[in-house]
Order: C-alpha cells, then sequence, then structure tokens
C-alpha cells in the first residue's frame, strides 16, 4: 500500500525540519513526501530543495501564496499513492504512525482511517487532545450518516464528536480523484478540513476510528486559527450557513442541525475571547461594542431562540445565557475558555 503525505508549507523554517524528519524516521516510509512551499518569504522554500536533493520519495512543489485549502489541493494534483494523509509542517508524527494506521486499512480495507490527536506546547508540555475510546468500523448507510452528524459537533449533554480536522487521518485518493473532492480556500470559509471531510465521508463505504494517538499538534500562536482575524464573526456566519445547506442536501437528521448550533457557539467563543488580542490596539470599550455587535447579529439571536441551553453544561450554558441577554462587559471579562467537546 502505498501512502503520500501532503504538507503545505508557509514561513515555518523554525519548526519544518522536525516535521519531515518525523516523516523520514518513520518506521513504514511514505511512497512520496510532497512539499508545497505556498510562497514563503523565509528559508522554508530553501529546506525543502535540500531534503529533496538528499531523499528521492521527496517532492517539491514552489507556487504563490494562496493558503493551506489551496496548498493541499496543489499537493492532491500530483499525489500518486493509494492512500493521502496531510501533515502541517509545524506538526510532527510519532515515528509508527503509518505503520500503525497503514495495517489497519489493510485489515479493515477501509476508505478512510482517523487517530487520535496530541496536544503540545511550546514549553514541550502535551496532553491528549483527542482519542478514541475503542476500535470504530462504520461500514453502513446510518453509521456513515451518524459520522457525518458527529462531525459537525456534540449534541448539547453529550461528548461525542468527532475532530473535524484532516490530519492524523489517511483517505483512499480514488475517491478524491472520482468525486473531485477539494478544500475550499479558508479565506472563503474558515474551517476548509470539515468541508473536505463532509465531502469525502458522503462517498466512502468504510471508515476507521482509532485509540492509537500519533498526531502531534503544535499549538502555535501565529496559526490562522490562535491568532486574531477581524473578519472572524463574518468567517464563521458564512461557515455556518454553507454548512446548514450541506445538512439539508445531504438529508441529515434535526441532531446535525443541533450539533452544528453548538459548534456555532464554540466559534463565537472565540470570536469573542479573541476580542482581547486585537492587533489593532482596540481599548476595552471598542471590544465591548464590537462584542455587543455579535450578541445583536440576527444569526446569533435566531441560534439561540432554537437552541436547548436549558441541556448544556453549565459553563456552556452560562455563556451562552450571556449572549442571549447582550452581557458584552462580562463576555470580554470572561476568563472560562469553553472548548470543543
Amino acid at each position: 500500500m502505498k501512502i503520500s503525505i501532503i504538507i503545505p508549507v508557509y514561513n515555518n523554517e523554525q519548526y519544518l525540519k522536525k516535521c519531515v524528519d518525523s516523516l523520514i524516521n518513520q518506521t513504514k516510509k511514505a511512497h512520496e513526501v510532497i512539499l508545497i512551499n505556498d510562497g514563503s518569504t523565509d528559508s522554508s522554500g530553501m529546506i525543502c530543495e535540500q531534503y529533496s536533493k538528499l531523499y528521492s520519495n521527496i517532492i517539491v512543489k514552489h507556487k504563490k501564496n494562496q493558503g493551506l485549502g489551496m496548498a493541499r489541493n496543489s499537493g492532491m494534483e500530483i499525489a500518486t499513492g493509494d492512500y493521502i494523509g496531510f501533515l502541517d509542517s509545524d506538526d510532527f508524527l510519532e515515528k509508527d504512525f503509518l505503520e500503525v494506521l497503514s495495517l489497519y486499512v489493510k485489515k479493515h480495507d477501509c476508505d478512510m482511517i482517523k487517530s487520535g490527536l496530541r496536544r503540545v506546547e511550546f514549553n514541550g508540555d502535551c496532553r491528549i487532545q483527542r482519542q478514541y475510546q475503542m476500535e470504530e468500523k462504520i461500514n453502513n448507510s446510518n453509521g456513515i450518516m451518524g459520522l457525518h452528524e458527529r462531525l459537525l459537533g456534540s449534541l448539547p449533554n453529550k461528548h461525542d464528536s468527532v475532530e473535524m480536522g484532516v490530519t492524523g487521518a489517511l483517505y483512499r485518493l480514488s475517491i478524491v480523484k472520482e468525486h473531485s473532492i477539494l478544500f475550499p480556500s479558508e479565506k472563503e470559509y474558515i474551517s476548509e478540513d470539515l468541508i473536505f471531510n463532509l465531502n469525502y465521508i458522503r462517498y466512502s463505504n468504510s471508515i476507521m476510528l482509532i485509540p492509537y494517538v500519533g498526531y502531534n499538534y503544535l499549538v502555535n500562536t501565529n496559526s490562522l486559527t490562535m491568532s486574531y482575524r477581524e473578519n472572524r464573526f463574518f468567517l464563521i456566519c458564512e461557515l455556518y450557513k454553507y454548512v446548514n445547506k450541506l445538512i439539508a442536501d445531504f438529508g441529515m437528521s434535526k441532531n446535525a442541525v443541533i450539533r452544528w448550533k453548538k459548534t456555532f457557539f464554540i466559534n463565537l467563543w472565540m470570536c469573542i475571547s479573541q476580542e482581547k488580542k486585537s492587533i489593532s490596539g482596540f481599548k476595552m470599550s471598542q471590544s465591548v461594542i464590537n462584542i455587543k455587535k455579535m450578541c445583536e447579529d440576527e444569526i446569533v439571536e435566531d441560534i439561540i431562540n432554537h437552541y436547548p441551553i436549558q441541556q448544556l453544561p453549565f459553563r456552556q450554558r452560562v455563556f451562552v445565557i450571556l449572549v442571549k441577554y447582550k452581557c458584552s462587559v462580562l463576555l470580554y471579562l470572561m476568563n472560562t475558555i469553553i472548548e470543543r467537546e
């Protein structure tokens, strides 16, 4: 079984070598490692070229900067493996990652396999952020639809979501090619991974979730996920509307809608919490005004009016109630981060 790993690279000279070395040192070697230099202005492009000269299975493509999703699409265009995987250039893999996942694929002949995720801090501290408690094989239409819905988030009083990211997983390349499955630009939709997974899974017949944790995610405060974005609230609203359309098109249940609304609250919390990190140097008064505008938005009000708030865990329930009653100052002062569960 041949595996192609796609690594988008943009100005990550500090972490790139550790990332690529984690692939070179795998107990099962990748058929090809595709480095997409997405218009880096530091030495990342040069580092990519150095690796390609040393290892015959490393391919480098240089392109103008278009973002993570477009870089991954460029990698899929030239991939030739039976399966593809995605590795971000500041992350790294456990040395048996490819071996473990390929053994599961061979045993179960699955179209997609997904491992757990470990969160690594800059100081070296790490914790498991996502681990599936047991092997779970999903191979019928009801199961696939249920996985579709779990990708959208958890039910109000449960912790049953599936990680929506594409990292830590392998995908059958023939499905991607046959159905022209691509990533949208993160400049258009803030969760391009979720959209890719929703479109991929609808064409899958067998999916495995495994308890093994082999992907190490570095918490990078300079990443798009962590950094302040002035249009973040607009983007989460656009994503909410787009995924609602997919929910309707795919014929998902009412539970899917409830799950997606809960994830909207998580995204909204990130928008509000990042008002404290504004690169524009907002004073508290301006941030409070911005938070109040979010609370008054029609989409936010509609979601809250049609959501079973009383079923949420305490911290999340408090947050949603504060949004409902537009307590913008208290929301600004809140220190408790509400994580996706």
